[in-house]
Formats: structure tokens, C-alpha cells, sequence
């Protein structure tokens, strides 16, 4: 990596000095294959695979790309003879999870498959924080893709509901059957994309494209969790806003604007989602009697010829903690890494798993994480998720005039909310969202790295002294 020479600060300004200082300088290619392939098979083969016109084996695709970055990431780490901090939560982790799994008598499938379950993003995290380079502009090369890919999911779920699918869980557009998961959290990491372009860079039409675009996929989608995820990021906005800017008349008005989308929100699902399906207005899951119904019960169904259990939100959690409480080891290690985790494709399913009294049923990400981790682990995935966000809401402070503040802003939103996901949904292995997430985190971690200039050592000096004679 080189660092060009640059003008003095007089003849720059302080602020092009500052953004000078915070920006990668070397030269990378324009295009990340791992990253495209992984990122265009987790958004376009699901429609397209429940349509028929795909075969289901070219999902894999993704997974070999991410076994690629995770390969290379280990090289990096070797070439570059250093192993990130965050290599001892990913290594705590799987000793403790593995040990804890073998004790419980589960087997090797079973386990190595809830490891890759695990950490196959945070993975691509440490592939993008362990590489030399990265393009230039980048960041905002990823921002178009990924306004560009919001308004392809619209336009195909807008083709959906205009050929007669009816709004719920298959009118997701490109995420295709049972797909608004997967939606509800590429809203939620757009949306705080779109507040970090506002605080930043004062981009407030990007953000009322992505609000509107991000209403409408919700609406079609059913997803009643946009009005919450909005009014949460937007909270947070606010309170950023406020304590960098202190301009109190623009964050009333910012306000309003947020409630003027959720008002619309509200409107528009109960005439597009109540009337056609004749279900209940979105206003009746206020009230306490019909969330607890909603959120604090298990339905069984039959999916594909099995039972299966739809786990309410809030039963995850007791569940999880009683299943956990049976005894002090379990209760502080888990049952181990895999342990409600399963794989048609391999036929292994985890022991917390099969020999659970609600059978073959996964449940949401904070379930999973409770029954494989225990309290140990979850207090260490915390820290590493704190620390995350500490260092991101540092980041801002540090260097104000980043191209990528937006990025640290969005990044941070999206990391403080995490509580919330993992309730939501199994959002730790959702695709697309995920991998954005975790790609990006590295990357907005490693730029202050990129950007200083290399450490020149005393024997370096003499060996080119060297090889001058």
C-alpha cells in the first residue's frame, strides 16, 4: 500500500486535509467476486427457485463464496502476520460451544454445521477488516447497488400484487416464499442507511425515497414490524442529530416527518392488508390482550408433510430460559453450537433441537443463541457487539469529515438495535442483510487502518539502504 503525497494543510484547508487523512489510498479492483456472487445468489435465486426456473442447488453458490472469504481471510491474517481481536471472540466461542456439544453427545455434523451457522458472516466481516485495499469510493458504490436492489424488490412485489398474491408472507419480491424476514431486515438496515445518509451528508430526498420505498415493501409484505423499527431508528436519529447539530427547529421537523411515514403506514396497510384479507386493523396489535396472543403462544402447523411450531416472540425467550435452567453447566455454557440447528441437505438436526418438546421448530435468534451459547456466551457476544458499537460511535467523532460517516452512523443505528432483531426473527443467518451488515462493519472498522501510512521499521530502512549500494 502507498501513500501519496499531499499538499500542505495551508493550501488544502483543514476540512480536505481531514477527509485526506480518513480515506484508503490504495488502489484495489473495482469489483469484490466473492461479495457479488454471494450478495446477487442471496437476493435473486430465492423468487426464482420458488418459481421453478432455478434448481435449489444454486443456493449453495452462496455458501462457497463465503467459504472462499473465509479462507482468504485466514491468508490475510498470515500474510499481514496479524491476528484482529476479534479472532479470541470467534475462537472463545467455538472451543466453548464444540466441547459443551460433544458433552451433550451430538455429533460432528451437527456441531461443525452450527459453527458455520454461527460465524459464516462475522467471517465476512474479518475478510473485509483483513484486506490491504479497497476501491476507491467504494462505500458509495455499495449504497447505489443497494438502493438499486430496495427498488428491484418493490417493482417485483408490486408485480406480485398485481397478479394476485395476497399480502403476507410470500409477497416479498426478490426474497420469494416465506421471505419477509429476510425483507424486514433489509428494510431495517436501509432505512438506518438512509438516516446516516440525512445526518451526515444532509441527503434528506435519499431519505425519503428509501422511507417511502421501505413503507411500500412493508405494506405489500405485511410486515406490522416496519412501524416500530421506523419510530426506533428515527429515535435514534433524532437524539444523534440533536447532540451533533443542536438545532432544535430541524428536529422537530424531522420528527414530524417520521411521523408523517408512519401515519401513512398505518393507513395504507389497513386498506391494503385489513380490507383484502379481512384481518385485523393494524391498530387492534396495540392492545395488550391481542399481542400477548401474538407474541406469548406456540401454533403448531404442518409445513411440507411435518409438524412444525410457530414459535410466539416472547414464549421464545421463556422457553429458551427454561430449557437452559434445567441445570448450572447448561445454564451457563448452553447445549453447544448446533444444538437448534438443522440441515436437510446433511440430515443432521442439533440435540436442543430433536429432543426438545417442540420438535424440529428454530424459533428466533436470541432462542438460538440462548440454548447453544447459555449465559457465558451471550454475555461475550454482547461485549463484542458493544465494543462494535463503541468503536463506530468513536469513529464519528474522530473523523467528522469521513466520506464514510454516513456509513458509522447507519452502522451504529443498526448495532444498537440489535436486541431487537435477535427477538424479531433468526436474524443472525438472514442472507442479504447480513452480509451487508457484517462486510460493511469490517470495512468502516478497517478504514482508519487503510488510511494512515505505513509503518516504516529501522531494518526496513537499512535493507533499502542496501540494496542502494
Amino acid at each position: 500500500m502507498t501513500w501519496p503525497q499531499t499538499k500542505p494543510q495551508w493550501a488544502l484547508g483543514p476540512r480536505a486535509t481531514a477527509r485526506a487523512q480518513t480515506r484508503p489510498t490504495a488502489a484495489a479492483p473495482g469489483i469484490d467476486a466473492l461479495l457479488l456472487t454471494a450478495f446477487l445468489v442471496d437476493l435473486v435465486t430465492p423468487f426464482l427457485i420458488w418459481k421453478g426456473l432455478l434448481p435449489d442447488v444454486v443456493r449453495w453458490l452462496s455458501h462457497g463464496a463465503l467459504a472462499g472469504m473465509m479462507v482468504l481471510a485466514v491468508a490475510q491474517m498470515m500474510q499481514q502476520d496479524r491476528v484482529p481481536g476479534s479472532v479470541l471472540f470467534i475462537l472463545s466461542l467455538s472451543a466453548i460451544g464444540g466441547a459443551v456439544g460433544y458433552l451433550h453427545g451430538q455429533g460432528i455434523t451437527a456441531t461443525a454445521w452450527g459453527w458455520w451457522v454461527m460465524f459464516q458472516y462475522p467471517m465476512v466481516g474479518l475478510y473485509a477488516y483483513t484486506r490491504d485495499a479497497w476501491p476507491e469510493d467504494w462505500g458509495q458504490t455499495v449504497r447505489r447497488g443497494l438502493i438499486a436492489a430496495l427498488v428491484a424488490v418493490v417493482i417485483v412485489q408490486i408485480g406480485q400484487f398485481l397478479t394476485g398474491e395476497t399480502p403476507g408472507d410470500h409477497l416479498a419480491g426478490l426474497f420469494g416464499r416465506h421471505g419477509t424476514a429476510n425483507l424486514m431486515l433489509f428494510i431495517a438496515l436501509m432505512v438506518s442507511m438512509g438516516l446516516g445518509m440525512g445526518l451526515a451528508n444532509g441527503e434528506w430526498k435519499t431519505l425519503a425515497a428509501i422511507l417511502m420505498l421501505s413503507m411500500i415493501a412493508s405494506v405489500l409484505g405485511e410486515i406490522k414490524m416496519f412501524l416500530p423499527t421506523v419510530l426506533a431508528l428515527g429515535l435514534l436519529a433524532a437524539t444523534i442529530y440533536s447532540w451533533r447539530h443542536r438545532r432544535l427547529g430541524r428536529l422537530f421537523l424531522y420528527v414530524l416527518a417520521l411521523l408523517l411515514v408512519a401515519g401513512l403506514f398505518v393507513v395504507a396497510y389497513d386498506a391494503v392488508v385489513s380490507s383484502t384479507r379481512n384481518t385485523r386493523a393494524l391498530s387492534e396489535y396495540l392492545q395488550l390482550s391481542t399481542l400477548d396472543r401474538y407474541l406469548g403462544t406456540a401454533n403448531r402447523t404442518i409445513v411440507d408433510g411435518r409438524y412444525v411450531y410457530e414459535i410466539g416472540r416472547n414464549y421464545a425467550l421463556v422457553y429458551g430460559w427454561r430449557e437452559i435452567s434445567r441445570d448450572p453447566f447448561t445454564m451457563l455454557f448452553g447445549m453447544g453450537l448446533g444444538a437448534r440447528g438443522e440441515s436437510r441437505t446433511l440430515g443432521s438436526s442439533g440435540a436442543g433441537l430433536s429432543g426438545g418438546p417442540l420438535g424440529l421448530s428454530v424459533g428466533t435468534s436470541m432462542l438460538v443463541m440462548m440454548q447453544e451459547l447459555g449465559v457465558v456466551g451471550m454475555l461475550v457476544m454482547g461485549g463484542f457487539l458493544i465494543w462494535a458499537g463503541w468503536t463506530l460511535y468513536a469513529d464519528t467523532r474522530r473523523y467528522p469529515d469521513s466520506d464514510l460517516l454516513w456509513l458509522r452512523y447507519a452502522l451504529l443505528m443498526f448495532t444498537v438495535l440489535w436486541p431487537v432483531w435477535l427477538w424479531y426473527t433468526t436474524s443472525w443467518t438472514i442472507r442479504v442483510a447480513m452480509l451487508v451488515y457484517w462486510a460493511l462493519l469490517g470495512y468502516a472498522l478497517a478504514e482508519p487502518r487503510l488510511a494512515r501510512p505505513p509503518a516504516v521499521s529501522l531494518l526496513s530502512v537499512r535493507a533499502e539502504v542496501h540494496r542502494d549500494r
